[in-house]
């Protein structure tokens, strides 16, 4: 049943967006000649990777860096990118990986395979289940941290937190989300900022947070 409404809807949108969609890629395009699209390799259902798509938003090439994730103030953002980011207008081309069954509308968001190794034996529950454009724990904590604030270190903990909401929901089936404990852990921490922490060492104190699921 929600297979079948994936597909339908994602043909639907498809259908109705499609002058939007060739506007924001040829403004893309016209930005620096270069394609509009993006494939980014990420983990699906059952580990299976899949090429996401989505509209490019930063420079040609942007990858080769080494850096996975990018912060607002990213300088390889492009400024057609910064406006599609802001409206989350990049998104939109994965209504195609839902169609072909690599994603759905609702789901745990899909990983690059350097966090998917991370994965805590609880948290590998979620490659039962497609990934999706969005879903419940993505849009409570859509928090943006500005790069170089007092807060960017919140945004790990946020980052910890979203994957601890999806297990709690597509893992376990849970309808009562913890969001009280995620809520206490997000204020703590901007209020309590770490203090000369070292990279590596922040990394390990936030990254694999006890499972405690609130029912």
């Amino acid at each position: 049943m929600k297979r079948s409404f994936d597909i339908l809807s994602a043909f639907a949108g498809l259908l109705m967006l499609l002058p939007l969609l060739t506007l924001i890629a040829a403004l893309v395009f016209l930005g620096d000649g270069n394609t509009p699209w993006f494939r980014g390799v990420r983990v699906g259902k059952g580990r299976r990777g899949f090429r996401m798509v989505k509209f490019r938003t930063m420079i040609p090439d942007a990858w080769k860096s080494g850096v996975s994730s990018t912060g607002a103030a990213d300088r390889r953002i492009t400024r057609v990118g910064r406006l599609l980011r802001r409206a989350k207008l990049d998104e939109l081309p994965q209504l195609w990986n839902v169609l072909i069954g690599d994603m759905s509308l609702v789901g745990p968001r899909p990983q690059v395979e350097a966090d998917a190794a991370l994965y805590s034996v609880e948290e590998q529950r979620l490659f039962k289940t497609r990934p999706g454009i969005t879903d419940l724990a993505s849009i409570v904590f859509a928090v943006i941290v500005v790069e170089g604030s007092p807060l960017a270190h919140v945004d790990t903990v946020i980052a910890t937190i979203v994957v601890t909401v999806a297990v709690s929901v597509y893992a376990h089936g849970l309808t009562a989300l913890p969001l009280t404990e995620a809520y206490g852990r997000w204020y703590a921490a901007r209020a309590e900022p770490p203090a000369m922490e070292s990279a590596a060492a922040h990394e390990h104190r936030w990254r694999r947070p006890t499972w405690r699921p609130h029912i």
